[in-house]
Order: structure tokens, then sequence, then C-alpha cells
């Protein structure tokens, strides 16, 4: 019996050791994948004009849609209401593909209904905007939205 306590307390042991020295990691903030594809920033600085429209054609604020997935936009700034627009970049013309009235009410994340993808295949996309007063909008954004389980992001035009 005392020898049996004794092997069985040298396995506990031996176990203990090497589930100690197995590594764990955590995950710093840029090694966590993003929330889409790729997060690209956009601004749009609106005029103190009724109805003023900007469309962020900077290259650098494009992204290619590669797939029939909502648009992701994550609004930083946020001065007031303003409708958002999803759009294709063809030919150097800028095609709405926004389906339904998109009045975004709020910062925060947000998805987009669109058939960018639907209508022109893999082109490049853009964010454009329309807002009564003048204000700065801007966040990051992709054009395809990846769903992470858990997620509870509205649709900004249901």
């Amino acid at each position: 019996m005392k020898k049996t306590k004794s092997v069985l307390c040298f396995i506990i042991a031996i176990a203990m050791i090497v589930t100690a020295a197995i590594p764990t990691f955590a995950a710093t903030n840029s090694e966590i994948s993003p929330r889409s594809s790729v997060d690209v920033p956009f601004r749009f600085e609106f005029v103190a004009i009724i109805g003023t429209h900007r469309t962020d054609t900077n290259p650098k604020h494009m992204g290619i849609k590669e797939n029939d997935s909502s648009v992701y936009v994550n609004v930083t700034q946020f001065p007031g209401n303003f409708y958002l627009y999803t759009n294709a970049y063809v030919d150097g013309k800028v095609k709405d593909c926004t389906q339904r009235d998109a009045l975004v009410t709020r910062s925060g994340e947000w998805l987009v209904y669109n058939v960018i993808y639907e209508t022109y295949g893999r082109v490049n996309a853009c964010l454009g905007g329309v807002r009564a007063q003048g204000g700065n909008v801007s966040g990051m954004w992709s054009p395809d939205y990846k769903y992470y389980s858990g997620d509870n992001i509205p649709h900004v035009n249901p």
C-alpha cells in the first residue's frame, strides 16, 4: 500500500511538472485579427451647406471587395446623423451600391448591406456620406466583413 501511494505521488508530481512546462501565450492587441478582412481609414469633411455629399476616393482609403458580405464600418468621430453610402469605384467613377437608406445615428460599429460584388465583381470599393450640417466623420472600415462568433453588430440599413 505504501509503495502504491509513493508511485501515485511520483506520477502526480511528474504530471504537474510537465503541465507547468507547457508555455501559454496571451495575444497582444496587434496580434488579434481585425473585425473585418482589411480595415482602412475613412474621413468625410462636411461643409455647413444643406446636403453636402462627400466620397472618400483616396486610394489609401479604398479596399478591394472580395465577396458578397456586408461592409463593416466603425465610426469613431461623429458630429451627428449622416447617410452612409457603399460605392464601387469603376473606371474612375463612383457607383452607389448601397441597399436602402443607411442613416448612421451614433458612433460605433455598423454593417451596411450592399451589392458591390454582386454587381461589379472584384473591384475597388469606397465610402460616401451625406450630411445636412457641417462636421467631420471618420473611423475605420472594410469592404468585406468577417463574422466572429458572438458578434452582434447591427446593420445600419436593415
